[in-house]
């Protein structure tokens, strides 16, 4: 993942610089995507002085985007306390005013795939030709997340792909090789941080086997079930939470996950269980 920060500090200081530029950040569901960005911006934001407004806005495009709703996510993720507020042309003016006025560097635009499958790669082209220009007009950098697609609508963008710095593609996280297990271990150092997991090497090589066996390469999964094992540490009073927490965790997510999964899997946090994990 410290090469997607890297990248994301890249494109920031760019346009602290007056010179914005973009990146595109692609790969399959399940891959990290929105989990990095997040971790970005609230790292960045916690370094922030107290008052001081956050340099990045992060926008969720809606699955069904109309222009009212892409509006309406854009004011959201720029702090509007009201964005339904008004008609087309009053959020137009909003936006801008909260992107002028409240210094923001980064727009970051998560799961855009569904403006491509859902209005067409037109209108795809039109919207980023369209932030070119605002990028230009306000000096911000521009960050599109998706699945594949996503990647391929802002290539075929003559207009937009030369103003982006790189591509990076997520990798579906596995421990199948040794360079998938060194890129999932460095995902789940970080990963424990975010989490404020301590007193668990959740990074440890047996960790690594057993996470993946238990995500299967799906991030939410992943999320759901150390969410879980940390709801079920906190009932227990115990001082560190440990492997014992995950057992009952990993039976829950599986229950609500794998329902329909003919051959069930065994629980990978079971000692029990582990000659079949390895």
């Amino acid at each position: 993942m410290k090469w997607n920060i890297n990248e994301l500090d890249y494109i920031h200081g760019r346009a602290v610089a007056g010179e914005p530029c973009g990146l595109i950040i692609s790969g399959p569901t399940g891959a990290g995507k929105t989990f990095t960005l997040k971790y970005y911006k609230t790292t960045w934001d916690a370094e922030l002085p107290e008052g001081e407004c956050s340099p990045i806005a992060y926008i969720k495009t809606p699955s069904k985007p109309s222009e009212i709703l892409i509006l309406e996510s854009e004011l959201k993720g720029l702090g509007d306390l009201a964005p339904r507020k008004g008609n087309p042309s009053s959020k137009r003016e909003r936006k801008e005013s909260l992107v002028k006025n409240m210094g923001y560097k980064v727009l970051i635009y998560d799961d855009f795939q569904h403006i491509i499958e859902y209005r067409g790669t037109v209108v795809a082209r039109q919207m980023l030709d369209e932030l070119k220009i605002f990028s230009d007009d306000y000096g911000i950098s521009l960050v599109f997340t998706g699945i594949t697609s996503v990647e391929i609508g802002g290539l075929i963008n003559e207009q937009i792909n030369s103003r982006f710095s790189s591509l990076r593609r997520l990798k579906v996280m596995s421990a199948e090789n040794d360079e998938e297990f060194d890129y999932f271990k460095e995902f789940l150092e970080d990963f424990s941080v975010t989490k404020g997991i301590s007193g668990f090497d959740m990074a440890s090589t047996n960790s690594v086997f057993r996470f993946a066996y238990a995500c299967d390469g799906d991030l939410r999964i992943l999320n759901n079930i150390t969410n879980k094992a940390l709801h079920y540490f906190r009932l227990s009073q115990d001082k560190k939470i440990a492997l014992k927490h995950f057992v009952p965790a990993f039976d829950d997510v599986v229950s609500e996950e794998w329902d329909d999964i003919e051959v069930k899997k065994v629980n990978p946090f079971d000692r029990d269980n582990w000659a079949t994990i390895q």
